[in-house]
């Protein structure tokens, strides 16, 4: 399962994905991926748009 979140830490938001996954009855996040800036942002989603012009 995965999830999205807007956060703010040290004065600054942030974007954060979260990739999660079940283990019995309980949930344990298995990987987190911020974003700390616009520009970060764009270039993991230009990345991430050529990757998935192939599905």
């Amino acid at each position: 399962m995965a999830a999205a979140d807007l956060f703010e830490a040290f004065g600054r938001k942030h974007v954060a994905l979260y990739l999660w996954f079940k283990r019995g009855d309980s949930w344990r996040r298995r990987q987190k991926f911020v974003f700390r800036s616009k520009e970060e942002w764009e270039k993991a989603k230009k990345a991430i748009e050529s990757l998935a012009a192939e599905l």
